[in-house]
């Protein structure tokens, strides 16, 4: 069961208190019309940050040439409702290194986003994707989120880290892990989705129709 956001499927430091900058793009005035120009605004704060590993991958789609996902992060980062908010336009992406996060909700009451990072497991079984070295933020590249492809991905996360995007803290990134109660193990997406309400529930309790549309018993033809 995946939620059906109202914006396209694909689309989409303040140090001394541990939160990452990120950055939105905006067309360059004048030249070359698909050039991007970032502005530095809104931060973003890891608050949750916990591994997943499913039994049955699935496409990831909010990148034309994404990967097949067995594993990742399933992360909740406070930012600014008004950034977080779906207007049903090209939005705001949230960004996760060179990877645009897998929104399930929406935060726009509570500022909170809950989402999906896709990683690789290394040799020892944990997941390679290092959130204490990878930037989280927003970006709003001049190409639709559909058109998307890795390249274009890793274009913006070097344009951001340039404008100033960086990591969260490790400290913050610690914190984020705490208590999270070990990796969840599910056979498919659609019960990663399931167990995902219970993070939003606990970081955007406003969204209490999206939480019970998750939590709905799933139907098998």
């Amino acid at each position: 069961m995946k939620l059906n956001l109202k914006l396209p499927i694909l689309g989409a430091s303040l140090a001394a208190l541990g939160v990452a900058t990120f950055a939105t793009f905006q067309p360059a005035l004048g030249g070359d019309p698909t050039a991007i120009t970032p502005v530095m605004q809104t931060p973003v704060r890891l608050l949750f940050a916990q591994p997943f590993f499913l039994d049955q991958p699935y496409q990831y789609a909010w990148l034309k040439d994404g990967p097949s996902v067995s594993s990742g992060w399933l992360i909740a980062v406070s930012t600014d409702p008004a950034v977080a908010a779906v207007m049903n336009t090209h939005d705001e992406l949230l960004f996760a290194g060179a990877t645009p996060v897998e929104r399930i909700n929406e935060g726009s009451e509570s500022g909170v986003v809950v989402g999906f990072v896709p990683s690789a497991v290394k040799a020892d079984g944990t997941l390679a994707l290092d959130l204490s070295t990878t930037p989280l933020f927003w970006a709003k590249p001049e190409i639709l989120p559909e058109a998307m492809t890795a390249a274009d991905a890793a274009a913006t996360l070097e344009a951001a880290v340039a404008s100033g995007a960086v990591a969260q803290r490790a400290d913050v990134v610690q914190r984020a892990q705490q208590a999270n109660g070990g990796p969840v193990y599910a056979e498919t997406a659609g019960m990663l989705h399931r167990y995902a309400a219970d993070v939003i529930e606990r970081f955007s309790p406003q969204e209490e129709d999206l939480v019970s549309g998750l939590r709905a018993p799933l139907v098998i033809k």
